[in-house]
């Protein structure tokens, strides 16, 4: 990559595309430079550059955390300094304003899209995925998630970013009759689900690389972020469901305790981490969108997969995971588990199944707060049983 020197102030020239392909390469070849002039400022000039995924996004927050507050961006187009403004790095990074920018800040402009002419790729009873073009796509939800909860998708999704979370850069908020939603970077990706079940010889492989990649998530430091403590959301998600009635008292008490057994974190959880909703862009995972993100402990996003893989198929509930044979969710489990867990120590892993199971169920009920009519009733009624009779012993958890 090119690079000029100005008085005290390093010039770096990326482009045409700043995306998972060339994004460590780019930060690799900065980093190399700057060690000739320490103490000195890197300046990154965007003109050449037309497109920026979320992997480049990261990238420029990593040099702004290497080398401080005075890292500077200039001559970036209008459309990428959209993209600053949309996901919040403009009050990251100091970035060059282009003169003829008319956005108005803050402002949300909700656009009407048709979707008869976008291919849909994938959907269930919360929100449809359609193809826009190579470098995009649309998550359209459900006419019964209301526009503030997918304004606030949105606004978790960018902090996520910031966060350093490979995430999807989100672009407008679009309607399409009673139904809102948002445009999601995809460059070209495939959903982790798809790729899984397209190379089935290599579940293995791909399942111990998912594991090792939450793992990774969930260590991410989050206390600096404005994102609030998972525990306290999902005891307000539960509280919905007796208002509704769905709970009774006696039952809602005993899956709190449940939920009061989870010690406080302070690390990146997801809440919603499941190969649906991960893209997979230049060999990169990228997650979709945060509807539920926060401050959390790891349980609340290993249980996530514990009921997409083992307890949805062993209840004969139909989900994504449907596309696997039982022996097939089998091996994905046991392996994810035991890769995320780093260990094969039988005893251990059993225990913490157990304590993994033990919540998966109420996880399973909290997406019926989110999305009433989310899963048939029969089913909801199923795993409440199953939820309630699991919550009789309460220990500390394991890992």
């Amino acid at each position: 990559m090119e690079h000029t020197v100005e008085n005290d102030l390093v010039i770096f020239f990326p482009g045409p595309r700043m995306d998972a392909a060339n994004a460590e390469e780019i930060d690799e070849a900065i980093h190399q430079v700057m060690l000739s002039y320490n103490g000195m400022i890197p300046v990154i000039d965007m003109s050449g550059v037309s497109y920026i995924s979320s992997a480049g996004l990261r990238t420029l927050l990593k040099i702004r955390k290497r080398y401080g507050p005075h890292v500077n961006v200039i001559k970036a187009s209008e459309e990428l300094y959209d993209i600053f403004i949309q996901t919040g790095f403009n009050k990251l990074i100091k970035i060059q304003t282009p003169e003829r920018y008319k956005a108005e800040m803050g402002d949300i402009t909700v656009d009407t899209v048709d979707i008869s002419a976008l291919k849909h790729i994938s959907g269930d009873n919360v929100a449809d995925m359609y193809r826009i073009d190579d470098e995009s796509v649309l998550r359209l939800y459900s006419e019964n998630i209301p526009l503030d909860f997918i304004m606030n998708n949105k606004r978790l999704s960018s902090i996520s970013l910031k966060s350093g979370v490979p995430i999807s850069i989100s672009y407008n908020i679009v309607r399409s009759g009673e139904r809102y939603g948002i445009i999601f970077e995809s460059e070209g990706a495939d959903t982790l689900i798809d790729q899984m079940a397209s190379h089935r010889e290599d579940l293995k492989e791909y399942t111990q690389t998912l594991a090792q990649w939450t793992r990774r998530i969930n260590s991410i430091d989050v206390r600096a972020a404005d994102l609030n403590s998972s525990v306290n959301s999902e005891k307000r998600l539960l509280s919905e469901l007796m208002k509704s009635g769905f709970l009774k008292t006696d039952e809602y008490n005993r899956l709190l305790r449940v939920i009061d057994n989870i010690p406080a974190g302070h690390t990146y959880a997801h809440h919603d981490l499941t190969p649906h909703n991960i893209a997979v862009q230049n060999g990169e995972y990228i997650v979709l969108d945060a509807f539920m993100a926060g401050q959390g402990h790891p349980i609340q996003d290993v249980s996530s997969m514990a009921w997409y893989f083992k307890l949805l198929p062993e209840m004969g509930i139909k989900s994504q995971a449907s596309v696997f044979t039982d022996e097939e969710n089998r091996l994905i489990w046991k392996t994810f588990l035991s890769t995320y867990l780093e260990s094969s120590d039988e005893r251990y892993l059993l225990h913490a199944e157990q304590q993994i199971i033990q919540f998966a169920y109420i996880r399973y009920l909290m997406v019926e707060a989110v999305s009433p009519g989310f899963a048939d009733k029969r089913d909801l009624l199923k795993i409440k049983r199953a939820a309630v009779g699991y919550s009789d012993i309460i220990e500390p958890l394991c890992f």
